[in-house]
C-alpha cells in the first residue's frame, strides 16, 4: 500500500472524511466564517515522509484592502504554531475590449499551508500528522473567525 493510502486510511479511522485523488488526500473544510478544501500531499525523502497540507479558503481580498490584510496576516502568522496563512493572486478572466484603459482590480484568495516530517507510516508516527492537522485547522479556524472577522468590509466570502 502506498504512503498516501496508508495516511488516508489512518485519517479515516480518526474520523476525518477524506478522499484520495491522484496521490492527493483532500477533505472539505467548513466553519461559520468560511468554507474551503484541505489538500494533503506526501513526498518520500528517504528515510522520511514529508507531508504538505494546503487549505484554500473561499475568502477573497481586493487590491485596495491588501495592505491592511497583509499587516493582519503578519500578526496572525506570528501566533501560529504550525503553518501560515497567505494570499494568492486569483487570475480573473475579463470579458470585454482588450484595449480598456481601466485595468481590473487585483483579487487575492486567502489560504493556509503547513507541513510535517514523518519517520514512517506506523500509527505512532501518523499520530504526529493527525495532531498537526488538528492544530492547523483549529488555528486557521480561530484566525478566520476571530481575527479576520474584525475586517468584514475587507474580506469577501
Amino acid at each position: 500500500m502506498q504512503p498516501t493510502e496508508i495516511i488516508a486510511d489512518f485519517l479515516k479511522r480518526k474520523g476525518w472524511d477524506v478522499e484520495v485523488q491522484d496521490e492527493l488526500i483532500t477533505l472539505d473544510y467548513q466553519t461559520e466564517a468560511a468554507i474551503g478544501t484541505l489538500a494533503l500531499a506526501v513526498a518520500q525523502q528517504t528515510p522520511y515522509l514529508i507531508t504538505r497540507f494546503d487549505l484554500t479558503l473561499d475568502i477573497f481580498v481586493h487590491e485596495d484592502s491588501l495592505a491592511e490584510v497583509m499587516m493582519g496576516l503578519n500578526l496572525i502568522n506570528q501566533q501560529f504554531s504550525i503553518g501560515c496563512m497567505y494570499l494568492d493572486l486569483v487570475e480573473v478572466e475579463e470579458e470585454g475590449p482588450e484595449d480598456d484603459i481601466n485595468d481590473p482590480d487585483l483579487l487575492f484568495m486567502l489560504g493556509a499551508r503547513g507541513s510535517t516530517v514523518l519517520e514512517g507510516t506506523e500509527d505512532h508516527h501518523l499520530e504526529l500528522l493527525h495532531h498537526a492537522l488538528e492544530v492547523f485547522v483549529e488555528e486557521v479556524s480561530e484566525a478566520v473567525t476571530n481575527d479576520m472577522g474584525d475586517m468584514p468590509k475587507t474580506l469577501q466570502a
